[in-house]
C-alpha cells in the first residue's frame, strides 16, 4: 500500500467520521426546535391563562436559536444544501438573478483561504 492510498483511506475514515457527527447535530438541531417550541408554548400559555411569567424564556429560547443555527448549518453545509433567503431573488429574471449570485458570491471567495 502506497503513500497515496493510505491518505485515502484516511481521507474516507475523516468523511464518515464527519457524517456521524454532522448526522447527531442534526438530530440535536431537531431536539432544540422542539425543545424551543415547546418552551414558548407553555410560557404563553402560563402567561396568558395563569398570569405567570418565566424569566428565563427569552434566554433559553436565544440559546436554543444558536443550537438551531449551527448545528442545522453544519448538517445543511454537509448534504449540500445551503440556507439563504430567496422570496425576492425569485421574482428576479434569471439573467439579473446570475448576475446577483455572482456579486454575492465573490466577495465570500475572496474571504477564504
Amino acid at each position: 500500500m502506497n503513500d497515496m492510498d493510505k491518505f485515502e483511506r484516511l481521507v474516507e475514515k475523516a468523511h464518515k467520521a464527519t457524517g456521524i457527527i454532522s448526522g447527531a447535530g442534526m438530530v440535536l438541531a431537531g431536539l432544540a426546535v422542539v425543545s424551543q417550541v415547546v418552551i414558548i408554548t407553555a410560557y404563553v400559555i402560563a402567561r396568558d391563562f395563569f398570569n405567570q411569567t418565566w424569566m428565563l424564556t427569552t434566554e433559553w429560547a436565544g440559546y436554543f436559536l444558536v443550537l438551531i443555527a449551527y448545528l442545522g448549518g453544519a448538517y445543511a453545509l454537509r448534504a449540500g444544501g445551503h440556507v439563504r433567503v430567496s422570496l425576492v431573488v425569485r421574482l428576479l429574471r434569471p439573467q439579473v438573478r446570475a448576475s446577483l449570485d455572482a456579486l454575492t458570491t465573490l466577495p465570500a471567495l475572496g474571504a477564504t483561504e
